[in-house]
């Protein structure tokens, strides 16, 4: 049931090796060119349609879900048996994300003490004195 080679229906998967788990997206094109080493645009070409695009994953997304209005063509290829596919391996990435977040966060108590020291901060817009 697989059609134009993308990997959402047939064993081989998603085709970039690298997935970021919370972004599963990505697998489903081919980053050609990262315009910078962190984070931003990349050149992408599209796995279902073969077109080329230049964008984040914000794009990406856009472009797979058929999400008009966001400077990126939608997807001409995609079914819609395959748009519901990546929308659940999207929440599926999504839900595992917000189990990997901490339930409980300590915050320092108001009764700390800490070190002191000759330096002395002010915070209403006054000079700092050390």
């Amino acid at each position: 049931m697989s059609s134009s080679g993308a990997g959402i229906d047939s064993d081989d998967g998603p085709s970039e090796i690298n997935i970021e788990d919370n972004k599963p997206l990505w697998g489903y094109v081919t980053k050609i060119d990262k315009t910078s080493e962190w984070g931003g645009n990349i050149a992408f070409k599209c796995n279902f349609c073969n077109a080329s695009y230049k964008g984040s994953y914000y794009r990406v997304k856009a472009h797979l879900l058929k999400i008009s209005g966001h400077g990126i063509k939608v997807c001409p290829k995609i079914s819609s048996s395959q748009m519901a596919e990546l929308q659940r391996k999207i929440s599926d990435a999504e839900q595992r994300s917000k189990k990997e977040l901490p339930k409980y966060i300590p915050l320092l108590s108001t009764h700390a003490s800490y070190p002191s020291s000759s330096s002395s901060i002010r915070c209403d817009d006054s000079t700092v004195n050390k």
